[in-house]
C-alpha cells in the first residue's frame, strides 16, 4: 500500500546530507554533575565543529556519497525467519532487563565519517573517523550473522584484539596469540573452579579504557553484568594488564585509542570503497567486515593488504585463534 501512495525508503530516512558526511567534533567534555538524576553524567561526544572542506575531506565526502548510493542499489536485510526466533527468545528472557528488542530499520544504510577531538580554529582530522550509520553496526553479533545481501549468506571476518595488536605492530613487534588472556586471572579460574575464560571480558574491557582514556580504569563504571574476579582488587587486576603488556604499556592512559581508530577506519574507507569498485558489496562494523560467502577469500586478501601497507605486520583474524 506505501509504494502505490508514493512512499519508498527513502521517503522514510532520507539520504545523509553532503554536508554531514564528513563531521568533527570538538572534545567531549568532562563529566558534569546532574541535578536531577543524582550523579555524573558523561556527554556522548564534544561539539559539532563545521568546517570548510579541504580536498581530503571532499574526496572522502564524494566517496561516501557514491558508496550510499551503491548500497541503497543493494538488498541488504536479515534471513527473517532466523531474525525472527531471535527477537522472541531474546525478548522471553527473564533474566534481560531494559527495553525490549525490535527490529532494525533496514533503510538506514548510509554511512558517514565522525572525527573526533577537532579545533575550530584549526580543523584537523587526525583522530577517530570511524564510520557510522549503516543499521547493521547496531545489532549484535548473533543478529548479524543473519545478513543477507541480495539474498546471498553472508560471513563476518574480524581483526582479532584489533586496538591492542595494533599498538604492538607499530612498534614492529609480534603481538601474537590472545591478548585478552591474562596469566595469573587464567590460574585464579582455574583454582576457583571456574569456566575458562570467565573473567575475559572484563580482562578485554579493561584493556580497552587503559587504550582509550586517560584517566583511572578503576574509576570508570562497569558494565552492570560484568564479571570481575571477587578475591583481586581491580587495581592489581589492571597491574596484571600492564605488566603482561610491558611493551606497549607506555601507550596505555594516553588516550591512544582515537589515533588507533584514525588508521582502523582508514582501513576500513579503503576496503568498503574497493570493494564497490570492483561491483561487490562489504558492511563494515568498524575493524570487521561482512560479505557473501563467495568474497571471503577476497576480502581477507583486502584486509591483509591494507594492514600490513599501513602498520608493516601481517594482521591476525578471529578464526585463527581461539575466540
Amino acid at each position: 500500500m506505501a509504494l502505490e501512495f508514493g512512499v519508498t525508503p527513502t521517503s522514510i530516512i532520507p539520504d545523509v546530507p553532503q554536508e554531514d558526511l564528513v563531521q568533527l567534533y570538538a572534545t567531549k567534555p568532562m563529566p558534569r554533575y546532574d541535578r536531577l538524576r543524582g550523579g555524573l553524567v558523561q556527554p556522548r561526544k564534544g561539539k559539532r565543529i563545521w568546517f570548510d572542506p579541504t580536498p581530503q575531506t571532499q574526496q572522502w565526502s564524494d566517496t561516501l556519497a557514491a558508496i550510499n548510493a551503491f548500497y541503497r542499489q543493494q538488498k541488504i536485510e536479515p534471513a527473517p525467519d532466523f531474525l525472527e526466533a531471535w527477537l522472541s527468545e531474546r525478548n522471553a528472557d527473564p533474566d534481560r532487563g531494559g527495553p525490549r528488542y525490535r527490529m532494525p530499520e533496514l533503510f538506514g544504510t548510509d554511512l558517514y565519517r565522525v572525527f573526533n577531538n577537532g579545533d575550530a580554529a584549526d580543523p584537523r582530522f587526525d583522530l577517530g573517523g570511524r564510520l557510522f550509520g549503516g543499521w547493521w553496526m547496531y545489532v549484535s553479533e548473533t543478529a548479524r550473522s543473519a545478513i543477507t545481501i541480495n539474498g546471498q549468506t553472508t560471513i563476518e571476518l574480524d581483526y582479532a584484539q584489533c586496538h591492542p595488536r595494533m599498538l604492538y605492530h607499530e612498534r614492529d613487534l609480534p603481538g601474537d596469540g590472545e591478548l585478552y588472556t591474562v596469566p595469573e586471572i587464567v590460574a585464579y579460574e582455574i583454582e576457583t573452579g571456574k569456566e575458562p575464560r570467565t573473567y575475559r571480558p572484563c580482562i578485554k574491557w579493561l584493556t580497552q579504557i587503559l587504550i582509550n582514556g586517560r584517566g583511572r580504569p578503576e574509576a570508570v563504571e562497569p558494565p552492570g553484568d560484568m564479571l570481575f574476579p571477587p578475591d583481586i582488587p581491580l587495581k592489581r587486576v589492571i597491574g596484571f594488564i600492564e605488566a603482561m603488556h610491558q611493551p606497549i604499556a607506555d601507550s596505555f592512559r594516553t588516550g591512544a585509542g582515537l589515533r588507533l581508530m584514525r588508521t582502523e577506519s582508514d582501513i576500513a574507507f579503503e576496503i568498503v570503497a574497493t570493494a564497490m569498485a570492483e561491483g561487490w558489496t562489504v558492511l563494515p562494523v568498524h575493524d570487521s567486515f561482512i560479505t557473501t560467502i563467495d568474497r571471503r577469500d577476497r576480502l581477507k586478501a583486502m584486509m591483509v593488504d591494507a594492514y600490513v601497507w599501513r602498520l608493516g605486520r601481517e594482521p591476525v583474524f578471529k578464526d585463527n585463534i581461539i575466540k
